[in-house]
């Protein structure tokens, strides 16, 4: 069975990005050829945007931005990485001619993730420690303590 994806929404209001999701929940998500998602990790102190992929192993693509502010793997360029991400998953190209991993079905969100942007940093605690409060809607979410290896990308 295809599953279309399109319409006119952004990136982060795609079932299937999950914003700052670690390698191992990534592993623990992708469990069959073309499973895919699109997050967001740390790199050199720089956020990058990555497509992950089941294709015999776990592949993990970063996209890449072309000098004209558009965004391609080894294909066509794009103004955003979601008509990317489309692209990719309607043409049933590979996403790189090496790796041959194609996309056939997008892992959406869980119910328990966050977006980003629901997500505040209230207070660096020390240097090992910091305080974040989350809401989503009108539902509270806990106010925790989280260490930098836990929550690496707040301590920016």
């Amino acid at each position: 069975m295809r599953v279309s994806i399109t319409g006119n929404k952004c990136l982060v209001d795609e079932e299937w990005f999950h914003g700052v999701l670690p390698r191992e929940e990534v592993v623990r998500l992708l469990t069959v050829d073309g499973d895919f998602l699109v997050r967001e990790t740390t790199l050199n102190d720089e956020c990058q945007t990555v497509l992950s992929v089941c294709w015999g192993s776990h592949k993990h693509f970063i996209v890449q931005t072309t000098p004209e502010g558009q965004f391609r793997f080894e294909g066509p360029a794009f103004p955003t990485i979601r008509d990317l991400i489309i692209y990719q998953f309607n043409s049933g190209l590979p996403v790189t001619q090496r790796s041959g991993a194609i996309l056939h079905k997008p892992i959406p969100r869980e119910r328990w993730e966050l977006n980003n942007d629901d997500v505040i940093l209230l207070d660096k605690i020390g240097r090992e420690n910091i305080l974040l409060y989350a809401m989503s809607g009108a539902t509270e979410y806990y106010v925790g303590k989280f260490s930098q290896e836990v929550a690496p990308l707040m301590w920016e």
